[in-house]
């Protein structure tokens, strides 16, 4: 039967552990901002006047995000396809969701905040990479933080590669585009020539520009916000050698493109 109140809900899943609630915190910790300046992709939740979300995917080397204050984010918008969904969203509803991955970290970073957005030059300029400035900068005042823990990531061994397929997952968007817009094979095939094109100039000038100059100042972070949660041979499991930096531009680049089409989140 349905859960229809939040009694149900509460009676269903049971209540927090005491120290749960202890981990939430209004600004960053020192090791929540260092997480930020280590992690080289985060997820953006935002919703539109009428409450409707999405979410968008922002990856580029460490440190992209800049912690300004313990309170306050910096997030640079990049060349992309132009739908400024996120974007629109902030302008009618600032309030945000920000999700920080490091890769091989099964821990998360979770940020709640008021999003406003800024063309201010010299804003723009610090937060250029590959010689290109900003387009824009997306702030974030923070309301609330915490982290989230690995269970999800050990359950689904998202950072052990024996579990990777060995090939990308082809989306077809290019057949997708062809049925919408009344084309036919050869014109998708064009696109998907010219799509996996632009996915390799992408990944090719992140290496190249941005990724082969980056030195990291400090190991990855190996975060335990909550030890209790996860078992040591769980996490024994879930370890494998840090991706290198030249394969991590490569999913930045690839990231970058992938989402290219308009994806709708619903919770």
């Amino acid at each position: 039967s349905d859960i229809r109140d939040f009694e149900d809900l509460r009676t269903l899943i049971g209540e927090p552990k005491a120290t749960v609630s202890h981990k939430f915190s209004q600004t960053l910790t020192g090791t929540q901002a260092d997480f930020v300046k280590q992690s080289p992709f985060c997820l953006l939740g935002t919703a539109d006047a009428h409450g409707v979300p999405t979410i968008s995917p922002k990856g580029d080397a460490p440190g992209f995000v800049q912690v300004l204050a313990p309170d306050l984010l910096a997030i640079p918008e990049r060349p992309g396809n132009k739908l400024i969904m996120s974007l629109k969203n902030i302008l009618e509803c600032p309030s945000v969701h920000l999700l920080f991955l490091i890769p091989n970290t099964c821990e998360t970073l979770r940020i709640n905040g008021r999003a406003s957005l800024s063309k201010d030059p010299q804003l723009c300029k610090r937060c250029a990479t590959g010689g290109q400035d900003a387009l824009l900068v997306t702030l974030v005042q923070v309301t609330e933080c915490f982290y989230h823990c690995a269970k999800a990531f050990v359950r689904g061994q998202i950072w052990n590669s024996e579990t990777w397929s060995p090939a990308r997952f082809k989306i077809q968007l290019g057949a997708q585009l062809a049925r919408s817009m009344g084309e036919d094979a050869h014109w998708a095939s064009e696109y998907e020539t010219g799509y996996d094109g632009r996915v390799g100039e992408v990944a090719a000038q992140y290496t190249q520009q941005v990724w082969s100059s980056f030195q990291r100042k400090k190991p990855l972070l190996q975060v335990t916000s909550q030890p209790d949660q996860v078992s040591r041979a769980a996490r024994a499991f879930a370890e494998i050698p840090p991706l290198t930096a030249a394969a991590l531009g490569m999913v930045a680049g690839m990231l970058a493109m992938v989402f290219l089409a308009p994806r709708r989140v619903q919770r």
